[in-house]
């Protein structure tokens, strides 16, 4: 018997019975009807659908998590260009050499 045929047209009786019986004997049907048995109720189903909900709705956006990506982003950059730059003093206001100008502290 094609199942597909079957499924699609208009069977006679004979050819049902034939199906009826071939699920019967087979034995994974009857673990296919244990599993039906014991399938999802739809309470079940809607509870844990809004549980799946809630942890949603309290994880942040993609808009917001990149905007902080970018502060963070920034911050570190002020910070390792902090780090890179000497600022020195020139305290006693003389020249080296009557044009250049000495360094003469460094403030960290």
């Amino acid at each position: 018997i094609d199942l597909e045929r079957v499924m699609k047209s208009k069977v006679d009786y004979s050819e049902f019975t034939d199906l009826v019986e071939r699920v019967q004997k087979d034995q994974k049907n009857e673990e296919v009807f244990t599993l039906l048995n014991e399938k999802a109720e739809i309470d079940h189903v809607n509870k844990a659908l809004t549980e799946i909900h809630d942890e949603l709705d309290i994880k942040a956006n993609h808009e917001d998590i990149d905007s902080n990506i970018r502060g963070i982003e920034n911050m570190m950059e002020a910070l390792c260009s902090e780090n890179c730059v000497g600022r020195w003093y020139w305290k006693s206001g003389n020249l080296k050499n009557d044009t250049c100008i000495p360094w003469e502290e460094q403030n960290i």
